[in-house]
């Protein structure tokens, strides 16, 4: 942090030279002079204020009220003191990583090149015994005014001649100059440049004071002398030495006496008529009182009209001037400025405008834009307070003020709380609360007055800090505190929001076998083999790129089978279609023609029987109407195939459209989302819904699309992502799908299937190398004011698997916590599995089970078996750390590890089902039950999607003995025809699935496509 370093240290590079610390210093404290003259604006930081100097031929530079920048080539107040380094306390606006001073105290700078301490009172060069009366050092028609050294400005009264002259570094000719020009009869020099004009005198009360008290040496002219600290070198216009003040004359050239504001502050005619005065208010003693921006004086120097067109033009409606020739503009008035108890300590003439009040020291003249009604109101803000009124939290309370940012033993830094949200200029306590409330955060903690930060606890070596530690203003509750400078004000929900279960039976994953291959597709057939397929390009040097998987078989010889593909599917879809033999479909693929392929495997075979039938697929026959890498793939209801998006090449253009096999010749639709959310949406997640439109969700957005048409018919509010993010986006920041990769589902379907369907997204990332996201989300996206329901998990998940289990559970796997999908893209795995629960409360779903050793990040790959098991294969992300991985693993969920008997049944009537019919099985429930069934297509899994996975309760009912009646659900919108995976589950424990097909081929697919080189089921 640039802070104020200890006086004479080197501390930054301006852009000229290096300039050290002069440390911190008092500035214009109960009405004393600037230290420096110069005032440079505001929004400044140590840095730029220091560069700007340089830049403008300055010695010194400081910077005051976290960000204005005053300059100079010498100290404008002889008094200047050190004030303690602690007293400059306030970060800079722009970069709250440096210091920026603080009310009444300056961080303060010096050029290296030149020696220099608080007590300085004149320039490097010599000093001269020349003096301002010497007759030879006078312009032609100049005479010295009085002893020609006044007191000026002094405890507080006004300035003795009005007009400040533009700039600074004058000379006593150059300020005659500019007096004359300006038709001034009176001019004076102060602070060794600053020159001063008027026809009148502007204080009455002014006297001489002792020629000696004007003793400091002109900057730009070390033989003169430029008065000092409230005195100044006086002069007369075309008339000689006079002994002592001429009568004060006022306006129009009327004689008037010192003039005594009222209670209130007279609004000066000048002003703007939709502009009203509305008092002389204190200064703020935590900062600024305006804090919007600070105005230059222009040449003629400061009015007040000209003070509020300068705010009217920034935009403000508050508008102020301080000591005769400052402006600052705001909204409101902040840091416990208020309206002065003394109204007539506004009682500085402007410096461009002898008949006006430009406030005081310490002191503001106040004017506002007037509202409709004519008044003119200010919005005070009470000086700034901890938040700790209950009513007021949301269900949190307050623990206290923290030190952040901690360094470790090993010299790693760590928030107290990780999760960062930022609001500049809008936060406030309660923002915070109810966004880390929202996202599932039990603590939430405020700091640098605009930073919000959440999280589910507190990191082990966060400490309480002193209370006055954390005293910076919320930017969008002044009247609140919004932490300090690496110290946070820290909140607890009096309630736990998220609840993660932690079973004692977790499950386990075990070593299956050690593989032949580093697939990135993986597919359960009918006959109940797993199909794997891994790239051509960059895969195995000898390997075939297509393997099938009798994963019951124990011997590693016997359990693959090669087989053949003729272009590549690395990052290509797939699905399971609904024709007689449950063929397996994939689509497009990486590079030349394997972007347009379309292949087809009619599975055979049985376990521990190898099929003999391969890939077929043949490019001069068929192809996709359009080249597609990343794209995904949904059944329709009617049985075709919809191809939404992907890239024409790799990492080339976006393909923003869907088109539809079986080819009839139409052609692919544009999708304006898909246009949108480029490059952010590739393996966009899609599915039917009971409805009849699609869903479909890309980067942070989704919409919900006719089924005919592909016309959006309703846009859905934007995915949260992260917690984390910038200007107060509620939605926190990241996507969802590739290279954001989350994955997603559709939550079970249950008799009598009348509620709307729910849509789980979980993991993700907010991109550009940043960290992996922690939650999942729910829509009910049919609903008439559908929006999203954060939910918190226990790890953070970039590209997660998401597997239906037999029980209505969804097994969250696989992934790692930091980067994107992409080769060498992604680190730190998730090791953990969750298990999410959908008919638990929401925030209490997740429960924690076992772990694993081995990395499962890019191109990894979980699919659920028939006996309900877990084959988890896969990781290809090239690193050193983590290699790719050959090894097959299983993952047994806890209902496996019970060490309960399982049910079986039969099918009394197997074959073909139709939608709402009832059909019979015999089942041996050695627990006793409760009975439930469950219908379940595991899908095609690939970059962390299933494809074509759905689930549906369906009704079962004793009959009588150990026979049960099923009931299939009414109809495709729920489960599109298909292949599905029937359990019967015991309690809480599944049978083996066996497979049946629920409604046929709608679309006729399985007499597709009637090309050389397909076989046809039917």
């Amino acid at each position: 942090m640039v802070g104020v370093a200890s006086p004479g240290a080197n501390i930054i590079n301006g852009s000229t030279s290096t300039w050290n610390s002069l440390g911190c210093l008092y500035d214009g404290v109960n009405g004393a002079p600037r230290t420096f003259s110069a005032g440079l604006g505001g929004g400044f930081t140590a840095t730029s204020c220091i560069n700007a100097a340089a830049v403008g031929g300055y010695r010194y530079a400081g910077v005051e009220y976290g960000g204005e920048c005053w300059a100079g080539n010498a100290f404008s107040n002889t008094t200047s003191a050190d004030a303690p380094a602690s007293d400059c306390s306030f970060t800079c606006n722009a970069d709250p990583t440096q210091i920026c001073g603080a009310g009444n105290r300056l961080s303060a700078y010096y050029l290296a090149s030149f020696t220099a301490s608080a007590s300085s009172t004149t320039s490097s060069a010599p000093a001269s015994t020349t003096t301002t009366s010497a007759s030879n050092s006078l312009p032609s028609g100049v005479s010295v005014l009085g002893t020609g050294c006044m007191l000026d400005a002094a405890n507080g009264a006004p300035r003795t001649f009005a007009y400040a002259l533009p700039n600074t570094g004058y000379t006593i000719q150059t300020c005659y100059a500019a007096a004359a020009a300006a038709k001034y009869i009176y001019f004076g020099l102060e602070y060794g440049g600053e020159c001063w004009g008027g026809s009148v005198f502007n204080n009455v009360t002014n006297v001489d004071a002792p020629l000696s008290d004007c003793n400091m040496p002109c900057n730009a002219d070390s033989t003169q002398k430029c008065g000092s600290g409230n005195r100044l070198s006086t002069f007369q216009i075309g008339a000689s030495s006079a002994t002592s003040p001429p009568t004060t004359s006022g306006a129009g050239g009327a004689t008037s006496t010192t003039t005594t504001s009222s209670t209130s502050v007279a609004e000066p005619t000048s002003i703007p008529s939709t502009w009203a005065a509305v008092g002389c208010y204190t200064e703020g003693t935590n900062g600024r009182a305006l804090v919007g921006s600070a105005v230059s004086a222009p040449a003629g120097g400061m009015t007040n009209a000209y003070c509020i067109s300068q705010c009217v033009a920034a935009n403000y409606s508050v508008a102020g001037t301080e000591y005769a020739n400052e402006c600052y503009c705001a909204n409101d008035v902040r840091n416990g400025g208020q309206l002065a108890s003394d109204q007539t300590s506004c009682s500085m003439n402007c410096a461009g405008d002898a008949t006006s009040k430009c406030g005081g020291p310490s002191r503001l003249s106040l004017f506002a834009l007037k509202g409709a009604n004519g008044t003119a109101n200010v919005q005070v803000w009470a000086p700034p307070s901890v938040v700790t009124n209950s009513s007021l939290l949301n269900g949190y309370k307050y623990l206290g003020c923290y030190n952040d940012v901690i360094i470790d033993a090993q010299g790693a830094d760590h928030r107290t709380l990780s999760w960062q949200w930022n609001g500049p200029g809008v936060m406030t306590v309660g923002m915070c609360l109810q966004h880390c409330r929202q996202y599932g955060y039990d603590f939430a903690g405020v700091e640098y007055g605009h930073e919000c930060y959440c999280d589910s606890s507190l990191y082990p070596q966060s400490t309480i800090q002193a209370s006055t530690d954390c005293a910076i203003p919320c930017e969008g509750n002044p009247g609140q505190i919004c932490g300090g400078v690496a110290r946070i004000n820290v909140y607890q929900s009096i309630y736990q929001i998220t609840n993660f279960s932690r079973p004692t039976n977790t499950g386990r994953y075990e070593y299956l076998m050690g593989g032949v291959s580093v697939p990135l597709l993986s597919a359960l057939t009918i006959k109940n083999k797993i199909v794997l397929l891994d790239k051509i390009a960059g895969g195995e040097p000898n390997g075939t790129h297509a393997y099938e998987f009798d994963y019951q078989i124990s011997d590693y010889r016997l359990a693959f089978r090669e087989m053949h593909v003729s272009t590549d599917i690395f990052c290509a879809a797939g699905l399971m279609l609904p024709d007689s033999a449950g063929r397996i479909l994939t689509v497009g693929g990486w590079a030349d023609i394997s972007l347009q392929g379309i292949r087809l495997y009619n599975p055979d075979g049985s376990t521990g029987v190898n099929g003999t039938r391969d890939w077929e697929e043949n490019f001069n026959v068929l192809h996709l109407q359009l080249q597609r890498w990343y794209p995904s793939t949904l059944q329709l209801v009617n049985g075709s195939i919809a191809v939404f998006g992907g890239e024409i090449g790799s990492n080339d253009r976006n393909q923003p459209n869907v088109e539809v096999l079986p080819y009839t010749g139409t052609a692919p639709v544009d999708l304006p989302i898909l246009r949108r959310t480029d490059p952010n949406n590739l393996y966009p997640h899609v599915f039917t819904l009971p409805s009849g439109s699609i869903f479909i969700a890309a980067y942070n957005q989704a919409e919900l699309l006719d089924p005919a048409t592909f016309a959006t018919v309703k846009t859905l509010p934007t995915i949260p992502g992260a917690v984390l993010g910038e200007n107060a986006n509620p939605n926190g920041s990241g996507g969802r799908t590739y290279p954001m990769q989350g994955s997603a589902t559709l939550l079970p379907f249950s008799p009598p299937y009348t509620d709307s369907a729910v849509v789980l997204i979980c993991g993700g990332s907010v991109g550009n190398g940043g960290t992996a996201t922690d939650n999942c989300v729910t829509t009910a996206p049919d609903a008439a004011n559908a929006t999203w329901t954060v939910e918190l998990m226990p790890f953070k998940r970039l590209m997660p698997n998401l597997v239906y289990l037999p029980d209505g559970t969804i097994l969250i796997i696989n992934g790692c916590k930091f980067g994107v999908a992409g080769f060498g893209l992604g680190q730190d795995p998730t090791l953990t599995a969750v298990l999410y629960d959908p008919s638990k409360p929401i925030h209490n779903r997740m429960s924690i089970l076992n772990s694993t050793i081995l990395a499962r990040m890019y191109h990894s790959e979980a699919i659920l078996t028939h006996d309900a098991r877990v084959v988890i294969t896969g990781s290809d992300p090239q690193e050193v750390e983590y290699p790719e991985q050959h090894i097959i693993e299983q993952y047994l969920p806890p209902y496996l590890t019970s060490g309960l008997a399982r049910p079986t049944f039969t099918i009394q009537q197997p074959g073909n089902w139709s939608y709402g019919q009832d059909f019979y099985i015999t089942a041996n429930l050695p627990g006793g039950g409760p009975v439930r069934a469950s219908l379940v297509s595991p899908g095609v899994n690939t970059h962390g999607n299933s494809m074509g996975m759905r689930f549906a309760w369906v009704s079962i009912v004793q009959t009588g003995g150990g026979q049960y009646k099923v009931t299939m659900p009414p109809g495709q919108h729920i489960l599109p025809a298909n292949h599905y995976l029937l359990f019967v589950l015991d309690g809480p424990t599944p049978s083996v699935g066996q497979w049946i097909r629920l409604g046929g081929d709608p679309g006729n697919i399985g007499n597709w496509p009637n090309l050389p080189g397909f076989s046809l089921p039917g």
